[in-house]
């Protein structure tokens, strides 16, 4: 009977996932554990299969290529603990880096378009501590005040992508300015 099942298949994985990557980093240190770091990284991450398919998601679509969802092209970190007055530090982190790709789909849940073919909002975030270390029951300590994402730039990881929604490309569940307070336990003097 031609065009008949043999009752032979082939369970394979053909998903090749590709990650290329170029890092700078200098290095400042100072007297006292200070220390100023900062590394840019250009980089790709890409897969043959980058849809995810599973039990959880109503995904309509055949499986294909593009970019992996923390695919970020170009990213620069520096942190650093710079010494002030009277014992006093700055700490400092600041992250910024290209939006993580994100894809578009009907109401029906059909991909639009390429998978990943549109991106978050670049994304920045500065946080800056004032530190003090002390003496306090025969132990050394760090008290430290601060505000993460200082600047109160808007940083969503949310993204209304159905083509047919009202809100279509709407960006939610953004950070905002936070004052931090810590206690460090640093050890014995």
């Amino acid at each position: 009977m031609p065009g008949a099942l043999s009752g032979l298949f082939t369970l394979a994985n053909i998903r090749r996932d590709h990650y290329h990557a170029v890092t700078g980093a200098v290095r400042q240190a100072f007297g006292q554990g200070n220390m100023i770091f900062a590394s840019f990284t250009h980089s790709s991450a890409r897969s043959t299969a980058v849809l995810p398919f599973s039990l959880d998601s109503t995904l309509f679509s055949q499986q294909e290529g593009g970019p992996l969802p923390w695919d970020s092209p170009n990213r620069f970190v520096s942190w650093g603990f710079v010494p002030l007055v009277r014992g006093y530090e700055l700490a400092y982190s600041s992250d910024w880096h290209d939006g993580f790709p994100f894809s578009l789909f009907n109401q029906d849940q059909e991909l639009v378009g390429a998978p990943g073919s549109r991106r978050f909002p670049t994304f920045f975030t500065l946080n800056m501590a004032i530190e003090k270390r002390v003496l306090a029951f025969g132990f050394l300590w760090a008290l430290r005040a601060g505000f993460d994402n200082i600047t109160g730039r808007r940083n969503p990881n949310a993204v209304d992508s159905n083509v047919n929604s009202p809100t279509f490309l709407t960006f939610s569940s953004e950070t905002s300015r936070a004052l931090t307070a810590q206690i460090r336990f640093l050890g014995k003097k």
